[in-house]
């Protein structure tokens, strides 16, 4: 299933997932990332701007993503994690002008189903242009 029909699954109100979750949920589905129910948790305080409307949660999950499929070992062993990150929030900036929930949610909300989907949905595509990159280079 790609990244997009795995996140229009996990958006629906069978799975009430928010943002960050339904993010690392699809990715989970989507690249075989064999991460359990209890790794999944750690997503929940990333939600709604990890609770506070700060950095949005589809950037949180996006990285959280990223870091699964291009640590090898940890961080600073990983030279394409941080391009990988690197490209992507500089994709995210461009695409959305801003990585604050608050902000997003006053510019990109669907305000008649008030609700993120324009955003998660559009940020599915931009992670997947990112993981397909640099699956490539490895």
């Amino acid at each position: 299933m790609s990244m997009i029909e795995s996140i229009r699954k996990f958006r629906q109100k069978e799975f009430d997932l928010s943002c960050s979750e339904a993010t690392l949920y699809a990715a989970n589905e989507s690249y075989a990332l064999q991460l359990d129910e209890e790794a999944l948790k750690m997503m929940a305080g990333f939600s709604g701007g990890i609770m506070r409307e700060d950095i949005c949660g589809v950037v949180t999950g996006s990285i959280a993503v990223l870091s699964v499929l291009f640590t090898d070992g940890v961080a600073h062993q990983s030279p394409v994690l941080k391009q990988a990150v690197d490209h992507y929030m500089t994709s995210f900036e461009a695409e959305f002008g801003s990585t604050s929930c608050k902000v997003l949610k006053g510019t990109h909300r669907d305000k008649v189903e008030d609700s993120c989907d324009p955003v998660i949905f559009k940020n599915a595509e931009l992670l997947n242009q990112v993981i397909e990159e640099y699956n490539k280079n490895r």
